[in-house]
């Protein structure tokens, strides 16, 4: 009799134990998926994200996140639609994913270094700004127009007050159509 009222407190103690090494599993996914992300996989779906806000290709030499400290992303380049490299920068973010997911920071602080090139129209605009994805065009004389469509500025909704910081960073604007001297 003792046999058939140790068989629920087994099954009970089986039960436990499953839903233990679940949770543990659980737990260490959720602790080491920055590490993931920092690997191949996690950086295809950033370099996709991105890309989708960027005319042209995005690519980076490293990437590092971290639940506590602070977010790089060495070698972040952006070549335009023509094949020019664009954008060459590294960046620093001070706070972790775990204060930007919660959204307890008083001020983000963004270390940027690194160059942008790019060329100067006639207008005086810059061919930088053709590199961010704008809105579709509102009417038909727009859709003609050559230039990418500017009505919009961009938003960053959800981002807290951010201190930007440029530290070394070179800006390279030639005139439209003079080569550059080697």
């Amino acid at each position: 009799m003792s046999k058939t009222t140790s068989k629920p407190r087994s099954k009970f103690k089986k039960a436990l134990l499953r839903l233990g090494i679940l949770f543990v599993v659980f737990a260490l996914l959720v602790a080491f998926a920055p590490t993931f992300v920092n690997w191949g996989l996690g950086q295809s779906i950033l370099r996709s994200k991105l890309q989708q806000h960027i005319n042209g290709t995005v690519a980076f030499d490293h990437l590092d996140l971290g639940w506590i400290g602070p977010q790089t992303i060495d070698g972040l380049r952006i070549t335009d639609t023509d094949g020019n490299e664009a954008v060459n920068l590294d960046i620093d973010l001070s706070a972790g994913l775990f204060a930007l997911w919660l959204g307890k920071i008083d001020l983000l602080e963004v270390d940027i270094t690194g160059t942008l090139t790019g060329q100067i129209r006639e207008d005086g605009s810059t061919t930088l700004i053709d590199l961010v994805v704008k809105g579709e065009p509102t009417d038909e004389t727009d859709a003609e127009s050559p230039k990418p469509h500017a009505e919009a500025p961009l938003t960053l909704s959800g981002i807290p007050p951010t201190k930007i910081r440029l530290d070394d960073v070179h800006i390279h604007l030639q005139e439209a159509g003079v080569e550059s001297p080697r």
